[in-house]
């Protein structure tokens, strides 16, 4: 009977741990908030994609999949810095990126579609772009994202 109690007095203090992490910490599932970007002439799109997991863990990435699942370093463009803010313009079959923060080259990318990146390095200029971006014709995604658009 005495090695009874402490193995009830576990087991107890497991199921109240289990009840306080269920109930208390968020689901760490991932939440995916997706931009998709289409081509008139060529028909095809591709998607801006922003990852969330858990209270920290964020990534961005352009992918021609509409799924919802994590990236793929052979297949998508993945961003280095996910809380960033990119710009985009379309241009028949082109996609500009303009990104103040590198962005990892997929080997494959399976798309017909041209992707050219541009690295802002100056820090006035992309603070520039934030307030100039709709006059030039550029589209803004990233970290303001707070639900599917």
């Amino acid at each position: 009977m005495k090695k009874i109690k402490p193995i009830l007095w576990v087991l107890g203090l497991l199921v109240v741990l289990f009840y306080v992490i269920k109930n208390v910490f968020p689901e760490m599932k991932p939440v995916y908030l997706i931009k998709e970007i289409a081509f008139e002439d060529s028909k095809e799109k591709v998607y801006l994609k922003k990852m969330n997991r858990g209270l920290n863990y964020s990534v961005m990435y352009l992918t021609t999949s509409s799924e919802e699942r994590e990236p793929n370093e052979t297949y998508d463009y993945i961003f280095e810095n996910s809380d960033a803010e990119i710009f985009y313009r379309i241009k028949k079959d082109t996609l500009e990126l303009l990104s103040y923060y590198a962005v990892k080259k997929p080997k494959h990318f399976d798309s017909k579609l041209i992707i050219e990146i541009s690295n802002i390095t100056d820090n006035s200029k992309y603070t520039g772009l934030l307030d100039t971006y709709e006059q030039l014709g550029l589209h803004k995604w990233g970290s303001s994202v707070s639900q599917n658009k």
